[in-house]
């Protein structure tokens, strides 16, 4: 018995048609190929991993190039610097070995054969000390009280006296002494300066003070040169009895043409000129005594 469904099968079959099932396979395969062709444009896991190992790789090669063509052009620089310092060394010394190489110094040097010319020495402060000597107020308190106690035992015409402060006292400048404080009071207003002496213990003394005379009311302004010297034993201060034309008192007379000395005296020499025309008592002692 023929089944009616088959026949309509058939059919279509020969219609050019196929079954039903065949034309879903149909689709099927379709799809896939579609499936295929839409994921076949981009790349796949394994494909990106390499690509970016590619660019760090070259991003190293690119960091290592610059590192050594850093190092390079340091080298290149202390290499440089290096052949400066070395020429500057070589032309310092060959300036210094050659003796054809003349200093700026050398040249001033006179040309002509047998003059030389010395250079001075410079003066250290020893040497500047040792040629200054001002006149400079006296701090020696020791030196002070000596010329105070000697000025009293002058006046006072105390051999004793005279003989502990003054070394070489002779009987002849005891007897001057004498006769030069016969008319005098006393001495007041001592103040004392003092210059180098001859000896490093030694000293110029400069006495400024007032003389007062018998029955004369103004004290005259006067002015006496000491010689001082300190014992190297004791440790104490003497007085040294001076000649004029002797050693120290040559040198004594030299100093007297110190710019400082010569002041020291004019002061004097204002104050008691002053004092005179105030005094004409005074003023007449003085002529009858210096004669002026």
């Amino acid at each position: 018995m023929e089944q009616p469904g088959n026949d309509r099968n058939q059919r279509n079959v020969h219609k050019g048609q196929r079954p039903a099932g065949q034309q879903n396979n149909r689709q099927q395969h379709t799809g896939q190929q579609h499936t295929e062709q839409r994921h076949s444009g981009q790349p796949h896991n394994g494909q990106r991993i390499s690509k970016k190992r590619q660019l760090q790789k070259q991003r190293k090669k690119r960091q290592m190039i610059t590192a050594v063509c850093v190092t390079a052009l340091v080298i290149l620089v202390l290499a440089i610097l290096f052949v400066i310092v070395q020429a500057v060394r070589s032309g310092k010394a060959e300036s210094e070995t050659d003796p054809t190489l003349q200093t700026a110094e050398e040249k001033t040097t006179p040309e002509f054969e047998g003059e030389t010319q010395e250079t001075p020495e410079p003066q250290t402060d020893s040497q500047e000390e040792s040629t200054e000597n001002d006149l400079v107020n006296n701090t020696d308190q020791e030196i002070t009280d000596l010329v105070k106690a000697y000025f009293s035992a002058k006046v006072k015409a105390d051999e004793k006296q005279l003989k502990k402060y003054v070394d070489n006292l002779t009987d002849e400048v005891l007897k001057e002494m004498k006769n030069e404080t016969a008319y005098i009071e006393g001495y007041s207003g001592i103040t004392l300066s003092l210059k180098k002496g001859m000896t490093d213990n030694a000293h110029v003394v400069y006495a400024a003070y007032n003389t007062k005379f018998l029955n004369i009311e103004t004290p005259a302004p006067s002015s006496a040169v000491l010689y001082v010297v300190k014992d190297p034993e004791k440790g104490s201060w003497y007085i040294h009895a001076w000649e004029p034309d002797g050693e120290i008192g040559q040198y004594i007379s030299s100093l007297n043409q110190d710019e400082d000395v010569k002041a020291f005296n004019a002061d004097v020499d204002k104050k008691l000129k002053a004092a005179r025309e105030k005094d004409k008592t005074l003023d007449a002692f003085c002529k009858s005594l210096l004669g002026d």
